[in-house]
């Protein structure tokens, strides 16, 4: 369409619409190209962050509930085996310093868990675990 217009106007059309006549760019549209190009690069970095983190939190609340889900039926079992020995039911019995130590090791075991876990899962912003 272009070469079918008279000379002049289709330089004044050329020009309207920002080609200057060859193929070379001017310093400022070369410019220009380079922002819209580092702009577009940050915007995929800034996506990809974005993904990352996001999946990273999903992993770190799964493992968090599924560990405590964890913690917290092995709390029960402990407790059902306090009550199977504090009502004497089914015949369990155990002697007085084996069930202190199971109870006392549980409970340390529980605690150190709970700590490791709420440490590593999510680690304060100046010591980050990757």
């Amino acid at each position: 369409m272009i070469d079918k217009l008279p000379k002049p106007q289709s330089q004044a059309l050329l020009k309207q619409v920002g080609f200057n006549g060859g193929t070379q760019l001017s310093d400022q549209d070369l410019e220009r190209e380079r922002e819209l190009l580092n702009l577009e690069q940050s915007k995929q970095r800034f996506e990809l962050e974005s993904e990352r983190l996001r999946l990273d939190m999903a992993l770190k609340r799964m493992t968090a509930a599924r560990v405590f889900t964890f913690l917290g039926i092995e709390t029960l079992l402990v407790l059902l085996i306090v009550i199977l020995q504090g009502l004497e039911l089914f015949g369990f019995e155990l002697r007085d310093a084996t069930l202190n130590i199971f109870v006392t090791a549980t409970i340390i075991q529980i605690s150190t868990m709970a700590v490791i876990i709420t440490k590593h899962l999510f680690p304060t912003e100046n010591k980050k675990t990757d």
